[in-house]
């Protein structure tokens, strides 16, 4: 009687940290791809300066998602390791690496720095300097002429907060497919006691199915916290306008705050009155406060000679009057025996705390007859 073959166990999923420039956790980060039986990207491959740059380059110059799509199959189909700084990329190309990595069945890890003026201060510096990394230290610490270099604060603020929301629609847009992650911040790891950043890891590892994986928990625990190195985040604060990046820092929500997002979608439906219709400026995922600017067209047929308003319903039955008949020289040249296709652009503002806003087509008289719902905007958490 033969024995049967004992069973293998099954292969941990490759991984895609979504994380920012600065961020810290880069030993972290080689520490865990080393446990992964899968190729790996040195640094950030899709980076100006990455093994994958081509693909943005392409991506911008030709906005072909088909080609892009395929382009990223390629690679994620090898279960390549991936670490990837969301705010150098526009959200189009980011969300086309969710896609590819959900795909091929891909973890994920968000990765982020809790305190953001450290982020922001160390980036400042690694641009102005050109150094990136602990081995780019030797022999290259900057003299004192080089904190009398102001840092641009209001570009900085605007990059956090741009950041922030960039990595939260990712956050979001997993949450949507229903897809697991994992988040990790760097100041629980890094800046604690040792006994409680090795906590964290492993419970890192247990949440990516990888401790079984370690050979020695101390050898694990050391290659993440890394060696101790030439330090110069002491000198930060020596820039001339430190202490004005300092005071503005509370424009920045955390990265916790900003992962409060809805999802906008819209519908279109079709009326007898109505030629041509769409909506063309509508973000995909929007934060809770303030109002979102909406735009699209509204072309009335050539017959329709009733003056007509739109009117924006909100779930809660407000009513407000939309701003149509701005110019649109494309619906005039789509349609030019039309005289209602010149001025058929619309605009207005949508507050996220309302669920649903209907568009609605009405006359102007006083004997308005039946509204006729042009479209529809819903947020969905």
């Amino acid at each position: 009687m033969s024995k049967s073959k004992p069973k293998s166990k099954p292969k941990s999923k490759p991984l895609v940290i979504w994380t920012f420039r600065r961020a810290g956790g880069a030993d972290l980060a080689n520490a865990v791809f080393n446990l992964l039986d899968y190729p790996k990207a040195k640094h950030e491959p899709f980076n100006s300066d990455g093994i994958y740059a081509d693909l943005n380059k392409n991506w911008l110059e030709s906005k072909n998602i088909k080609e892009l799509n395929a382009e990223l199959d390629q690679i994620f189909s090898q279960g390549v390791l991936i670490k990837h700084c969301v705010e150098l990329f526009d959200i189009e190309f980011n969300l086309a690496l969710v896609n590819a990595s959900i795909r091929h069945g891909y973890n994920h890890l968000f990765l982020y720095q809790r305190n953001v003026l450290d982020r922001l201060i160390s980036l400042h510096f690694a641009q102005v300097t050109g150094i990136w990394g602990n081995e780019m230290l030797k022999g290259k610490i900057p003299d004192g002429s080089l904190y009398q270099e102001r840092i641009p604060v209001e570009e900085m603020i605007m990059h956090a907060q741009a950041s922030n929301k960039t990595l939260a629609t990712i956050r979001q847009y997993l949450q949507n497919k229903q897809q697991d992650f994992i988040t990790v911040v760097f100041e629980d790891i890094y800046n604690v006691e040792i006994s409680v950043a090795k906590k964290k890891i492993f419970n890192l590892l247990s949440g990516l199915k990888l401790l079984s994986c370690i050979k020695s928990e101390g050898s694990f625990t050391k290659s993440v916290l890394g060696k101790k190195s030439q330090k110069v985040s002491d000198k930060y604060s020596n820039f001339i306008n430190y202490e004005e990046l300092k005071g503005q820092i509370s424009r920045v929500k955390s990265f916790e705050e900003t992962w409060s997002l809805v999802e906008l979608k819209s519908e279109i439906f079709p009326s007898v009155d109505v030629e041509r219709s769409f909506i063309d400026t509508l973000p995909r995922f929007v934060d809770l406060e303030g109002n979102v600017k909406i735009g699209g067209v509204v072309v009335l047929n050539k017959l329709q000679k009733e003056a007509k308003k739109l009117v924006a319903v909100s779930d809660s039955g407000a009513r407000n009057v939309v701003e149509w008949g701005i110019k649109s020289p494309h619906m005039q040249k789509t349609f030019p025996d039309n005289p209602n296709a010149e001025n058929a652009r619309f605009r207005f503002f949508l507050k996220p705390s309302d669920r649903t806003i209907k568009l609605m087509l009405e006359d102007t008289g006083s004997d308005a007859k039946e509204e006729t719902i042009i479209a529809s905007i819903s947020c969905n958490n």
